[in-house]
Formats: structure tokens, C-alpha cells, sequence
């Protein structure tokens, strides 16, 4: 009985033994398969950290290289706006009139050096400006590359400004010249600001001195109201000495120039044989040309178009400039002489002009100069600059009285004023500047100046139009900033 009731307790499990082993052996089954899975999933762990690496160590050499991009590159800029007016009703003066406008003075240029290698590297300005009554319209002043040969010798090749002046380089950079503008008087003596070519400089040293000497060559294309020239085969030496506050200036120019209109046919003869019919086409200076409107000289310049083609006229600048600077005082002067020589050039006039005036033609001069100067003084007071300054510029000619006096009645014809029975000069102004600078931040100048002409000697002075008026005021407000 009693053996009876322990084979029934030890029945179940030995019955239950298959089962257990059964589950032991699905658990081994089921942890080798996890195990798998997990070595599977470290392979791609350990994968997926490898391309990470892979992936940082080319976004780092990617960031680098942007990296040494961006710091190959300058990007730097100026700004100028500003408001200015006259008290001469009716007339002009570099597209300032009696009314207050902000054309003239306003512009904007951006500039951008690229440092191709060590000795390499290239520039480009561009400057956004109103020209006159000509809408605002971006230019490139500046394309050029630069291979600095050695420590002292740089060439450049592209598009460069003309080194005319002591300031050309920076004739649109209102913020680093005390001026509102540069005296017209000088810096609008040629009009070309800036040529295809090429130039050598060298900087160099003798003693407690040192020395810059430029060399180019070039050509460029001129736009004037209303007429435009081509300069060609042009050349110039330049050497400027600095020797502790004190530096001066020695440059001279030659090249020869091409006239022509700006409405100059298309497809006009490669003689430059273009008949007064079509030079004048659509254009009657008397019955377009209101009294007040600015000097239209188009009939005169497309008469110059013969000329133009038919013979390269020589021409010839000269320019002398000093300053002192200590820091406190500062003394600009810059002296500047433009021959032209025209040969004895006879000019035949077109019909609407020899009916009025009684001739077809009349000779140019055989040589024609101006003579300009400016001298400026200031004194910096703090964040205070006041400046006087005093320009004058004369235009002297070996014309006869007949041919001055044929020239000076088609400017007034042109200008639909009455024709003059007198030989005028043809070009005379001095003038007078008071200005005061004051600088907001380093960066950022306020100017304003009072600049006074006198002794037009009746002459179209620097106002572009013949006026008969002696004495002029304009007045200038502007803001100058560097970035």
C-alpha cells in the first residue's frame, strides 16, 4: 500500500522530465539565435562608427578647405550719399543743379581680392554711380591680376585705374580724402579714370627714403557729353618720394586720342568718309535745344568724328603733387598740365552751323593746354577736420580770334543762346572750398563744404555751358563710409 502511494507521488515527474528537457534545449536554440542577431548588429554598429569617422575626418578636410577659401579672399567696400545745390537758376554744374539733388555724389563700390598663390592674386571693384543726369549704373573700375615678382616688384595686367594723380587710386573713395569730391579744377582735366593695359612697380628705398615708381602702357575708351574718344598708344611714368611727414609726387603721360560722337553710325565707313547729312541726322540744335537746357555740343562733336578718324591727335599730361601730414596738419597741392596738339586741323562744320554762322569750316588751334592747381590745408581738432582749400584752372589755346570766336558761337548755338560777337577764353574758374569733417565712428565721415567760383572771365568755367555769370556758390552735405 505503501509503495502503491509513492509510485503515484513520483509519477508525475517522472513523467515531466522529457518536458524540461525539451524546453532547455528551445532555450539554448533561442540564445544562439540572439547571440547571432547581436554579433550581427555589433558588425553593423561597429561599421556604421567607422563610416562616421570617415564621414568626419572629410567634413573636417571639406571645412578646412572652405576654411583656407574664404580666408584667400578679401571682400571689402565703400559708400557715399549726400545732397547738394547752387544758387544760379537754370544751370549745371557735374549734374548739381539749384534744386537740391542727391544723384551726383551718391555711389556704392564693392571690392574683391583673390589670393591665388603666395605672388598670385587678382582684384575686382565694382562702383555703382549717377553720371550727370545719367541714371545710377554699375561699372568695373578694377579687373586685374597682380604677380609680385619679387619683394619690390609687382606686375599688373587688366583693367587698372589711370594713375593721373597723386589720389587716382582712390577717386571714388570719398573716406580717404578730406574733400566732399576732388577739385574738379584738376581731377576732371581727363576723364579717363581708367584703361586696359598693363604695369610695373617698383617699390624701393635710399636711405631714410623710400619710393614707388610705376611704368604702364594701355589703351581705353572715354564717354564725355556728348562726345567719347579712344585712347590709344598710351604711356606713363610715375615715381612718388616719402620721407618721414613729407611725400611728393612727379608723373607724366602721352598717347594719342580718337574724337567721335556718341550717336556715331554703326556701320559708318572704316575711312570715316560720313556725310554732315548723316551726322546731323534728326538733330536741329536751334529748334531742339530750350534755353537752360545743358550744353549740347552733339553737332560739334559729330563734326569731330572726321576728325576723329582721320587723324590720331597727340596729347600730353604733366603733374607735380606734395603733402604734409603729422598726424594733426596736413597740406595737399597738386599742379597739372594737359597739351593737345591738333596739327592744324581744319573742321568742316555741318550745314545747320555754316548757315547760322556764315562759315563751313574753321581750323583748330595747333596746340591747345589747360593749367590747373589745387591747395588744400587742415588741421584734425579731435573728431573735427576744417579744411580750406583754393583751385583754379585756365585754358590756353593758339587759335586766332576768328577760329576762337566760330568755336565760341557753336557752343552758344548749340546751347540755343545768342552767338557772342567776341572771342571769349574758353575755359576759366578759380575757386574757394570751406569744409568741415566730422568722424562718427572710425569708419563713417560726415562732410560738409561751401565751395565758391569766381573769375569765370565769362567763360564756361567748370560748368560745362556759357554763362556770363562771375560768381557761383555750391553747397555739399554727404556721409562717406568704409567697409
Amino acid at each position: 500500500m505503501k509503495k502503491s502511494i509513492i509510485y503515484a507521488a513520483l509519477l508525475p515527474i517522472v513523467l515531466s522530465i522529457p518536458l524540461h528537457t525539451q524546453a532547455a534545449s528551445n532555450v539554448d536554440e533561442r540564445l544562439q539565435q540572439l547571440e547571432s542577431a547581436l554579433e550581427e548588429k555589433s558588425k553593423q554598429i561597429e561599421k556604421l562608427e567607422k563610416q562616421a569617422k570617415r564621414s568626419k575626418k572629410i567634413a573636417k578636410k571639406t571645412n578646412s578647405k572652405i576654411d583656407d577659401y574664404f580666408n584667400k579672399i578679401k571682400f571689402n567696400g565703400f559708400f557715399t550719399s549726400g545732397f547738394a545745390t547752387h544758387n544760379v537758376k537754370d544751370k549745371t554744374y557735374q549734374g548739381i543743379t539749384e534744386e537740391v539733388t542727391w544723384q551726383p555724389d551718391t555711389r556704392l563700390g564693392l571690392q574683391m581680392t583673390a589670393n591665388i598663390s603666395e605672388r598670385t592674386s587678382v582684384t575686382m571693384q565694382l562702383v555703382g554711380k549717377a553720371r550727370d543726369d545719367r541714371p545710377f549704373r554699375t561699372n568695373m573700375e578694377w579687373a586685374f591680376v597682380s604677380y609680385k615678382a619679387t619683394d619690390s616688384l609687382t606686375l599688373r595686367a587688366g583693367r587698372l585705374r589711370t594713375p593721373f594723380y597723386m589720389l587716382s587710386e582712390f577717386f571714388d573713395v570719398g573716406f580717404s580724402y578730406p574733400w566732399v569730391r576732388p577739385p574738379t579744377e584738376v581731377y576732371n582735366i581727363d576723364t579717363l579714370k581708367g584703361f586696359e593695359g598693363m604695369d610695373l612697380i617698383w617699390n624701393y628705398s635710399v636711405g631714410e627714403w623710400s619710393g614707388l615708381l610705376q611704368v604702364d602702357i594701355g589703351s581705353g575708351v572715354s564717354e564725355t557729353d556728348p562726345m567719347e574718344f579712344d585712347l590709344i598708344k598710351a604711356y606713363g611714368i610715375n615715381n612718388t618720394l616719402n620721407y618721414g611727414n613729407w611725400s611728393g609726387r612727379l608723373s607724366y603721360r602721352g598717347a594719342k586720342v580718337r574724337f567721335y560722337s556718341e550717336d556715331r553710325p554703326a556701320d559708318d565707313d572704316a575711312d570715316g568718309d560720313i556725310s554732315n547729312s548723316e551726322l546731323v541726322h534728326n538733330h536741329n540744335p536751334v529748334k531742339e535745344a530750350p534755353v537752360g537746357d545743358n550744353l549740347d555740343l552733339q553737332p560739334l562733336a559729330a563734326a569731330g568724328l572726321v576728325l576723329s578718324d582721320a587723324t590720331e591727335m597727340p596729347a600730353f599730361y604733366y603733374s607735380l603733387g606734395g603733402q604734409y601730414d603729422d598726424g594733426s596738419l596736413f597740406v595737399l597741392l597738386e599742379a597739372v598740365r594737359l597739351d593737345w596738339d591738333f596739327e592744324d586741323f581744319t573742321v568742316k562744320l555741318p550745314p545747320a552751323f555754316a548757315g547760322l554762322l556764315g562759315t563751313s569750316e574753321f581750323v583748330l588751334p595747333p596746340s591747345s593746354s589747360y593749367d590747373a592747381y589745387y591747395i588744400t590745408t587742415g588741421y584734425r581738432i579731435g573728431k573735427w577736420t576744417p579744411y580750406l582749400m583754393a583751385a583754379e584752372i585756365e585754358h590756353f589755346s593758339d587759335a586766332s580770334d576768328k577760329d576762337r570766336l566760330v568755336f565760341d558761337q557753336i557752343i552758344a548755338v548749340a546751347s540755343a543762346q545768342p552767338p557772342p560777337s567776341k572771342a571769349q577764353d574758353f575755359r576759366k574758374s578759380t575757386s574757394y572750398t570751406l569744409g568741415l569733417n566730422y568722424n562718427l565712428t572710425p569708419n563713417i565721415k560726415l562732410k560738409g563744404a561751401v565751395q565758391h567760383f569766381a573769375d569765370l572771365s565769362g567763360t564756361v568755367g567748370n560748368f560745362g555751358e556759357h554763362s556770363g555769370m562771375e560768381e557761383k556758390n555750391v553747397y555739399t552735405f554727404l556721409v562717406d563710409v568704409l567697409f
